[in-house]
């Protein structure tokens, strides 16, 4: 499952990621934002789901709430945020609380956009047991 959700609605970060993501052979979908991202998963379950926090009208924890209870719990849910957010361990405490598998800092470049992917759709491909906590 190499099919990754993009959902970001800055469209000059949209295409660096979506450049970054397929450029080492990961199918992406661009979504611009909450709503189209829920509507996308309706119709296809993507291995990851990779949301930029910046201008989303909804708190954090109500958007993975809402995206977590649309997907299966095998498919990741990466976040991206501002370095004052997402360096704030109680912040970053929350997100996973709410589902998320991990939260990076902008700017992003693109060898650890690419390490953070393959490490969590490694995750997804890999046999689990029945229950596995979340982190």
């Amino acid at each position: 499952m190499d099919d990754i959700l993009l959902i970001d609605s800055n469209p000059v970060n949209a295409d660096n990621y979506q450049r970054f993501l397929t450029s080492a052979g990961f199918q992406v979908h661009l979504c611009d934002g909450l709503d189209e991202g829920l509507h996308h998963v309706s119709i296809t379950v993507p291995g990851l789901i990779i949301m930029d926090l910046a201008m989303m009208e909804l708190p954090p924890e109500t958007i993975l709430d809402r995206l977590r209870a649309a997907v299966p719990a095998q498919t990741s849910i990466l976040v991206l945020a501002c370095p004052c957010l997402a360096d704030d361990e109680a912040f970053c405490e929350t997100l996973f609380r709410h589902g998320a598998d991990g939260c990076m800092a902008k700017p992003i470049s693109r060898h650890d956009l690419l390490r953070h992917s393959h490490r969590l759709l490694d995750r997804v491909s890999e046999p689990s047991p029945i229950a596995t906590p979340r982190p």
